[in-house]
């Protein structure tokens, strides 16, 4: 049996036409202003998420990480924003990823 890989990306989890960006970046903003020194601020920070943007899936939800110096110094390290199940469920093309 022959299976095709694929690479899943962030909108293959997502209904169409669904604003999963928006919950997601508005996570990741509200994350970011609990400490913004420790990330670029203005045109060199954050303002959205990517369409090839890189995470992975953990037991707690969608993790959303970016490269050194793409949103932060190096000192900051490896930025990681988790968005949580619970906050994206209603948002999901088949709920049935979390089991």
């Amino acid at each position: 049996m022959t299976h095709k890989k694929k690479e899943l990306k962030l909108e293959d989890l997502f209904k169409a036409n669904s604003n999963y960006k928006e919950v997601i970046n508005n996570h990741i903003k509200e994350e970011i202003s609990k400490q913004p020194e420790n990330y670029f601020q203005g045109q060199d920070g954050f303002s959205s998420i990517k369409d090839n943007q890189d995470f992975y899936i953990s037991d707690e939800g969608i993790v959303i990480y970016f490269s050194l110096y793409d949103i932060a110094p190096y000192s900051s390290g490896i930025p990681m924003f988790t968005i949580t199940w619970d906050e994206i469920i209603d948002y999901l093309e088949n709920p049935n990823i979390i089991n």
